[in-house]
Parts: C-alpha cells; sequence; structure tokens
C-alpha cells in the first residue's frame, strides 16, 4: 500500500443518530399505527414511537443498537479508520439533547477534531426497523426524525484555506458555507461534493460555480437521478471543461467516473450478506471514503491520473460491500 498524504481534510455535514432494531413481522401493524404511516416525524411522536415499542417489545428494545451518522460523519470515520496519516476535521450542528452532546466524543475517539454548532434543537434520529419472519427478514423501513434546524454552522471556524474540503449535500440557508469555501480554498486543494440528495444539485449550485471559477479541483459524488438535477443546473459538459471529476453511484449495478478525457465502469462488489437481508444504509458513504483512500495516497499530484481513479471505484466498491455486513450485524443481535 502507497503511503497516506499528510493531507487536511475539513469535512461539513450534520450528524444524525442512526438506530438499528429488529421486530417481528407481527409489529408492522402497530408502528404504522403509532407513525400513521409516515416516514418522517415530529420529535414528539418519534419519542411516542419508541415508548410504545419499549412497552410491547422489551426484549427487541433491549438490544437497541445506536451509531453516529450522517455522510460526513460515516465518510470521515471510515477515512480515519483506514489512513491515520490524513487529519480530518468535522464541522455541522448538533442538538442541545443528550446524544447531541456525546457526538463531539464519540468522534474524537476516533481521532476526529470537532466544531459543531449546538442549536436548540434535537439531534436528528433515524430508526431502521428489520421485520422478522419464522427467522428470515419480511422488510425493512426507515423512520426519521430530522432536526428541525437543518442547516451547517454560520460561521466556520476552520480555517479552510491550506486544506481540502468535503461537503455533505446542502441546505437552503448554507449560503454562508458556499460563500467561504468558494473563495477561501486554496488552488490546488480539492472540493469534494457528495450530492445526496436531488434537492441538493440545485442548493449547490452557487459553490460550483465559484470553484469552477478558480480552478479549483473537485470531485463530485451522486448518484445518477442526482447528476441529472446537477446538469439542470450546471451542464455536464461545463463540469467537465472545468476539470470535473463526476463519480456516479450505481448501486448494484457498480459504479463510474467520468472526467474530460475517459470513463470507467466498475461492477459492484458482491456482498456475502443474503440479498433479502441487505440493508445499504451507509454504503454509499462508504463508497466516498474507500475512493477516497486511493486519492490520499502519494504522490497526491496525481490523484486524477486514469489509474488512480479506477482504483478508487474499486476500493469504493469494496467499502460499500463491507459496510453493508457491518449494518445487518447490527440488527442481529435483536433477533427473536
Amino acid at each position: 500500500m502507497a503511503d497516506i498524504a499528510k493531507a487536511a481534510l475539513c469535512c461539513f455535514g450534520n450528524p444524525m443518530i442512526d438506530m438499528f432494531l429488529t421486530l417481528p413481522q407481527s409489529a408492522y401493524d402497530q408502528v404504522h399505527a403509532v407513525s400513521q404511516g409516515k416516514s418522517h416525524l415530529k420529535p414528539d411522536l418519534f419519542d411516542q414511537l419508541l415508548e410504545v415499542l419499549h412497552d410491547r417489545y422489551p426484549e427487541s428494545i433491549h438490544h437497541l443498537r445506536h451509531v453516529v451518522g450522517g455522510g460526513a460523519v460515516n465518510m470521515s470515520r471510515l477515512l480515519r479508520q483506514q489512513h491515520t496519516g490524513v487529519e480530518i476535521s468535522l464541522s455541522g450542528a448538533v442538538g442541545s439533547d443528550e446524544s447531541g452532546g456525546r457526538i463531539a466524543d464519540e468522534l474524537q475517539l476516533f481521532g476526529i477534531h470537532t466544531d459543531f454548532q449546538v442549536v436548540d434543537d434535537h439531534t436528528g434520529r433515524i430508526l431502521y426497523i428489520a421485520y422478522l419472519s419464522h427467522g428470515r427478514y419480511a422488510g425493512f423501513e426507515a423512520i426519521a426524525s430530522p432536526a428541525a434546524a437543518r442547516t451547517y454552522p454560520g460561521n466556520v471556524h476552520f480555517d479552510v484555506s491550506g486544506s481540502d474540503v468535503f461537503v455533505e449535500g446542502f441546505f437552503p440557508d448554507g449560503s454562508g458555507l458556499r460563500k467561504r469555501i468558494g473563495g477561501a480554498v486554496d488552488p490546488g486543494h480539492i472540493v469534494i461534493l457528495d450530492l445526496g440528495s436531488r434537492s441538493a444539485a440545485g442548493e449547490a449550485a452557487s459553490l460550483l460555480h465559484a470553484v469552477c471559477r478558480r480552478k479549483l479541483q473537485l470531485i463530485i459524488f451522486g448518484t445518477q437521478d442526482e447528476m441529472e438535477s446537477l446538469y439542470r443546473i450546471m451542464s455536464k459538459q461545463d463540469l467537465l471543461e472545468a476539470q470535473a471529476v463526476l463519480v456516479v453511484k450505481q448501486g448494484e449495478c457498480g459504479a463510474c467516473v467520468i472526467t474530460r478525457s475517459f470513463s470507467h465502469h466498475h461492477p459492484a462488489v458482491l456482498s456475502q450478506v443474503p440479498a433479502s437481508e441487505i440493508l445499504t444504509v451507509g454504503a454509499g458513504d462508504a463508497f466516498c471514503a474507500g475512493f477516497l483512500t486511493v486519492v490520499y495516497q502519494e504522490p497526491l499530484e496525481y490523484w486524477h491520473h486514469p489509474e488512480r481513479l479506477c482504483a478508487g471505484l474499486a476500493a469504493g466498491s469494496e467499502f460499500a460491500a463491507r459496510i453493508i455486513s457491518d449494518r445487518i450485524n447490527l440488527l442481529r443481535p435483536s433477533y427473536k
């Protein structure tokens, strides 16, 4: 393995609490009676759902697993675990609740420097439920209670000049961050954007124009749908002419990398997890982390060469397959 460049990477994105729970299939109707069939709940209704499940399925709730998540968190933690040579900082917003207070402590154990803005709100949570019938999975669902203050901190304390920057999506009120990054990153450093949603593509336009205008190096991760939304804001041709590297995540079909001079597709690495048990939570973030482990190999100035980018696709696919196995293991302790 080549040496890892002693590079600094500033990551921006809000942490979440991922919760993993296995329930009997008979619990499905009870869950939906409380959630009213909605996948996004207000905090009080989300808490009510947890209370109902605690009363009716105490043994399963006893095995409820909590993991700090969110795109920027997942990516930075995986990259830090793999390569200690990359100094990583993480900035975002957390709630004033108990969960928000624990997040920084946990991430610092991984060697990730944190600078969180505490907002008068709860920390976002997502409950991933696997329904079990006769020892086999009968289905999955995710119920979220996102924080109302879905914002990046307006005052970014990290000096992003002299650093590469990773940004997980965008929110409508993130204009201060876009202006800060677009105007402060030094030429020669890399701006890495993981779109995260189709709506994020439109919100990213001002940063992308600033990055391209200053001729900064740019890597964009996104699904095919997210990329298509992006191209309606800034054409694919304009991005490629600006030397952007486009990495399209295609799920079970693999991934492809596109530059102005070449393109390459890499098939997905087959997970050892049975198809009926595949839970893809965090797989896209793991793909980004795997890709970046190759980007940050020495000599760093060759990160954009075709051979290096192709190796990045392979590493990303390996990381994604591994996280799928890890996720299913978070559910297995609560089998009944």
